[in-house]
């Protein structure tokens, strides 16, 4: 053989992710994240250790356009695309199951781990999440915050957001520099309530007109159901449905939905209604999430809408209602 002679490829093991029946439904922080990893490989392998790694990454994405100066004779407003892109590892944990072994190719190796999932990420340091235009280049470095809920929405190429969890085996052999890295086992996570507060919103509907001779106690029957539809001597009365509820409902929360019937503009006086039932048929709740951002410096760009002032961190929402 030459000096030429490529060297020969080795084999990737085989790894197989068995997670225990209670973590394959949504968890909540402070769920035990076990199982077994199943290890093999074709050929016989030096091990010098091998660790499960729980992990959770948050990947979010954005563009939004800001007016720019004018330019040109004809004074032509411009525009500046300010892209938002934050990749950032918010949790994890790591536990060494074997040191200094051998792989025999005619034997699979079962490791079993245990972790617990926490109720808050790590601390976070990452680059700065805005890519392009002229923007702050510092780095952020934040504390520990509320561990959010696994989420994976999209508008779009360039709009999305991404919160994902898994358990995953590093396995690092003497033949080799660099570690093998099985593909995660995902884990989905439903925190518990994180404190946030959002204010009331009211929702009310347009002023409806219901017509009945049930309204003066009357019984319902065929007849009257068609009179009702064809006289305009009919009892009637105006009837406005509002509702307050929440703005932001944390995963795993309960919440109040206040309802309440404003009835007006009694046709006559003998109508009387003793009782009145509220239906909620649909109620329908729309993933969000928080997400950092550092102060965008201007740079002369004086028309720059406020909100990319912003230097607080949770501050800005990526909603992902359709």
């Amino acid at each position: 053989m030459g000096i030429f002679t490529r060297k020969e490829r080795i084999p990737e093991p085989y790894v197989s992710v068995s997670l225990d029946e209670h973590c394959r439904d949504p968890i909540l922080p402070g769920t035990q994240v076990s199982g077994n990893l199943l290890i093999s490989s074709p050929t016989q392998r030096a091990v010098r250790s091998a660790e499960a790694v729980f992990s959770g990454r948050v990947t979010t994405s954005c563009i939004r356009y800001v007016n720019g100066p004018t330019v040109g004779a004809n004074n032509r407003r411009t525009r500046r695309k300010v892209r938002y892109y934050d990749e950032v590892e918010i949790l994890r944990q790591s536990q060494t199951l074997v040191e200094g072994i051998s792989l025999d190719p005619t034997n699979a190796l079962t490791l079993p781990f245990s972790f617990t999932c926490p109720d808050h990420t790590n601390f976070l340091t990452g680059a700065s999440p805005y890519t392009a235009g002229y923007t702050n280049p510092e780095a952020y470095d934040t504390g520990a915050h509320a561990l959010p809920p696994t989420l994976n929405h999209s508008h779009g190429s360039e709009h999305y957001a991404v919160v994902q969890y898994g358990v995953q085996l590093v396995v690092h052999f003497h033949d080799s520099q660099e570690p093998f890295l099985s593909a995660p086992q995902p884990i989905v996570i439903c925190p518990r309530k994180t404190g946030l507060q959002g204010p009331l919103a009211e929702y009310i509907t347009p002023a409806q007109k219901y017509s009945s001779s049930r309204l003066t106690g009357q019984q319902k029957s065929f007849m009257s159901s068609v009179k009702d539809k064809f006289s305009s001597e009919t009892p009637s009365v105006n009837v406005v449905l509002k509702a307050r509820t929440a703005t932001v409902v944390p995963s795993g929360d309960s919440f109040v939905t206040q309802t309440c019937v404003e009835i007006d503009s009694f046709s006559t006086q003998g109508i009387d209604i003793p009782v009145v039932e509220i239906c909620i048929s649909q109620l329908k709740l729309l993933p969000v999430t928080f997400f950092r951002a550092l102060k965008v410096s201007t740079y002369g760009w004086s028309s720059d809408r406020p909100e990319h002032e912003i230097v607080d961190e949770d501050k800005l929402i990526l909603s992902i209602d359709g």
